[in-house]
């Protein structure tokens, strides 16, 4: 069951209405985002099938994946140019779906004891290293999560193996009070199309989005599952992005 309405930000405006009609409809250059509490489904499984047996018009039950190289799954058969990505963090699950551009998703919670500079060493390339070490103690937490969604949603959108893949994307982001911050590369990834997205769903939580789209903003809506099945649409803060913003 898909609510009436759907919030969504782009490029302009940060947030607009659109109408939705009982089937889920979605554009080419919309992102639609899925949440669901772990206590509200019964596994990743089954909330991946109830949220996308609605774009493809197939019973949950039936529908058919296949895994990539690393594991990305996939379904079978390219239905409708669907591409989807899950990730789960703490209580929260999410779905990113997208129509002809992969796409890549990553929820973490942010626990203060994840973040510290002897797994940034590890995972992070030197420049963001650095970068990190100049961060005040307060921003030092946000930050490093800040860098490891992006790099790992850039990851599973491209279908790489993760420990590699998270030294091979590095990014730098710097937030704005009046408006949202900017996403930049440190990294030359040539004619890649990649848009990433810093997002705040919910408290204590970080997430990054990478669509591989045309370069141009999507649209981007958050609706959260119940344990009966309906949808309710929530708000989302955009709290950085790599697209630039004319004027």
């Amino acid at each position: 069951m898909i609510g009436s309405s759907a919030k969504l930000f782009s490029v302009s405006d940060h947030l607009r209405v659109v109408d939705n009609s009982e089937s889920v409809v979605l554009e080419a250059n919309c992102v639609h985002l899925w949440l669901a509490r772990n206590d509200s489904v019964a596994s990743s499984d089954v909330f991946k099938r109830a949220v996308l047996s609605g774009y493809v018009g197939a019973p949950a039950a039936e529908l058919l994946f296949t895994e990539g190289e690393h594991g990305k799954p996939a379904l079978a058969g390219g239905a409708q140019a669907i591409e989807f990505n899950l990730s789960h963090s703490g209580d929260w699950l999410v779905c990113a779906i997208s129509r002809g551009a992969p796409v890549g998703v990553d929820l973490e919670y942010c626990d203060p004891r994840r973040a510290s500079l002897k797994v940034a060493r590890r995972y992070f390339r030197a420049e963001e290293l650095a970068l990190l070490e100049t961060c005040p103690d307060l921003l030092r937490g946000q930050r490093f999560f800040d860098y490891w969604t992006l790099k790992e949603c850039a990851v599973k959108a491209r279908g790489e193996a993760l420990a590699p893949g998270l030294k091979a994307y590095g990014f730098d982001v710097s937030l704005c009070e009046d408006g949202p911050g900017r996403i930049a590369r440190l990294t030359d990834d040539g004619a890649d199309p990649a848009t990433y997205f810093l997002l705040d769903p919910l408290e204590n939580y970080c997430m990054a989005l990478c669509w591989m789209g045309d370069g141009s903003a999507p649209a981007v809506s958050l609706r959260e599952l119940d344990s009966h099945g309906a949808a309710t649409e929530r708000t989302v803060s955009l709290r950085a992005t790599s697209l630039t913003f004319a004027g």
